[in-house]
């Protein structure tokens, strides 16, 4: 409505400029003793509407054309720094402290059990509840991490940036325990895994 509106007064304003001009020559010749005939007058304001439009249209264009791609900088911009945003959400729920604690209860369990087994670990730890929780969370959140930063979901250069030295150090700690249950799965926490090969 607003945009119908603006061309119409467009409109109102390329008309008057058009009378005006054509109501001056005819008033400049009739001032010189010339008499312009009606279908030269009206070939002139015909001429002045036409190049009017014409400019106004290209003025148009032009401006719609910078407004597209302003709105388009603008979105980028927003979508960056969503990207960003979800990055450092990422790293702030690893921080959080229900995270630090399935942390400690994952690693200490594998510290602890390291001499295991790695079948005789997963049948140990599958039977330690809290154990059992905390690897799970832990690794999920990781792979989350994984995917986000595989998928362009989150700023992949800052999602690195928080992450390269937690995912090498988590990796080492969880890896004969992520080859043992690939065995039956082979997509079992792949994204993380995939993920820390890249980076190292």
């Amino acid at each position: 409505m607003k945009k119908r509106n603006y061309l119409i007064g467009i409109l109102i304003v390329l008309f008057v400029i058009a009378l005006a001009f054509t109501s001056g020559i005819s008033f400049y010749g009739r001032l010189n003793g010339k008499v312009l005939e009606y279908r030269d007058l009206a070939a002139m304001f015909t001429a002045v509407i036409v190049s009017g439009s014409f400019i106004i249209s290209t003025l148009n264009t032009k401006l719609s054309a910078d407004l597209n791609e302003s709105k388009l900088q603008f979105d980028r911009n927003k979508f960056d720094s969503d990207k960003r945003i979800i990055a450092c959400n990422l790293f702030k729920e690893y921080n959080s402290e229900a995270m630090v604690t399935h942390n400690e209860t994952a690693v200490t369990f594998m510290h602890q059990n390291k001499d295991l087994d790695p079948l005789e670990l997963i049948v140990k730890l599958n039977k330690d509840v809290n154990a059992s929780k905390s690897v799970t969370m832990l690794l999920n959140h990781l792979e989350l991490i994984a995917i986000c930063y595989r998928g362009d979901i989150g700023d992949k250069a800052l999602i690195q940036e928080m992450f390269l030295d937690i995912f090498k150090l988590q990796y080492s700690q969880f890896d004969l325990y992520i080859k043992t249950k690939q065995k039956k799965s082979s997509n079992f926490f792949d994204t993380f895994e995939a993920v820390v090969k890249e980076w190292t």
